[in-house]
């Protein structure tokens, strides 16, 4: 048996896209059912699943999913989190941010597994 984590509570829904949106990019809302990519800090509502050609992304907003880290390395359990940019989220030195759950770390390729 092997440890599994998909599909606990995962929750995704399909948004208009402003501006360069691409899968595995970390985003925002901006506008009535649109989103776009983070910048630095900006808190993120989830995951780019999937991106179509005439402008729509799947978006995880909860459960199970991973993204690229950057700055602090983030710890093993509860972590507040920021976008470190538009590809990666970056633990919160400051506090600010959301919540997420850190269940897995691969230093090597500097991505998490985190659960919102």
């Amino acid at each position: 048996m092997s440890i599994s984590f998909g599909g606990i509570g995962e929750v995704a829904v399909t948004f208009m896209t402003s501006g360069d949106v691409k899968k595995g990019n970390v985003v925002k809302v901006t506008g009535n059912g649109t989103v776009a990519v983070c910048g630095a800090s900006d808190r993120f509502c989830g995951v780019v699943l999937n991106v179509s050609d005439d402008g729509y992304a799947t978006v995880q907003l909860r459960g199970y999913m991973k993204a690229k880290y950057s700055g602090t390395e983030p710890t093993v359990g509860f972590n507040v989190a920021t976008a470190g940019g538009a590809d990666n989220v970056t633990v919160s030195a400051d506090g600010e941010g959301g919540e997420i759950l850190v269940l897995d770390i691969d230093k090597t390729d500097k991505v998490i597994g985190f659960y919102m």
